[in-house]
């Protein structure tokens, strides 16, 4: 499931997610790095990254055995920022979309 996002809307979701983790540094590298369209997958990457910062738990923490997220708070956000209606998310590692 492919979701572009427009650079204008990325910067936008920053802008309001930014304030919320308070983890500005690791978002504007990532930000200014990004194409100029994002898919939902490569946004939920960054947001990832950014709350593992925020939590100082490294990526694999946030997975269980199964690949799966551990935290609601991870599902709550890449809903927010993918307007996607999904009940478990699953991350495969090197996979590209």
């Amino acid at each position: 499931m492919k979701n572009d996002v427009t650079k204008s809307q990325k910067i936008k979701l920053w802008k309001i997610n930014s304030k919320e983790l308070n983890v500005n540094e690791i978002r504007k590298k990532q930000w200014c790095e990004a194409n100029e369209k994002m898919t939902s997958v490569e946004m939920f990457r960054i947001e990832l990254k950014a709350l593992c910062a925020k939590n100082k738990k490294d990526y694999g923490e946030l997975l269980d055995d199964q690949m799966k997220l551990k935290t609601d708070e991870v599902t709550k956000m890449l809903r927010e920022i993918g307007k996607l209606k999904v009940s478990k998310i699953l991350i495969c590692r090197g996979s590209s979309d």
